[in-house]
């Protein structure tokens, strides 16, 4: 066995080359959808650039963490 073709992945599978595509696509649609900073720069270098996905329900996320965190540790000892 060619290791060439065993990390060919996409020459197995019927229409792969459409994916890269379908991809790009839902990844624009759900950046467009959700609240999201792209670009954000943290560097001097180009490649130092993220994009931040806010969650919908940080707070009911946050509630529950601390709810189970104080409960596993018997008391609430730190503010979150």
């Amino acid at each position: 066995m060619e290791l060439d073709d065993a990390y060919a992945n996409a020459a197995h599978i019927p229409s792969a080359d459409a994916y890269p595509e379908k991809w790009a696509n839902a990844a624009a649609a759900y950046r467009t959808a959700s609240r999201c900073e792209c670009d954000l720069v943290y560097g001097n270098s180009l490649r130092q650039r993220v994009d931040l996905f806010h969650p919908d329900r940080l707070a009911i996320l946050v509630a529950s963490c601390r709810r189970t965190c104080c409960a596993w540790m018997g008391g609430c000892h730190a503010i979150l």
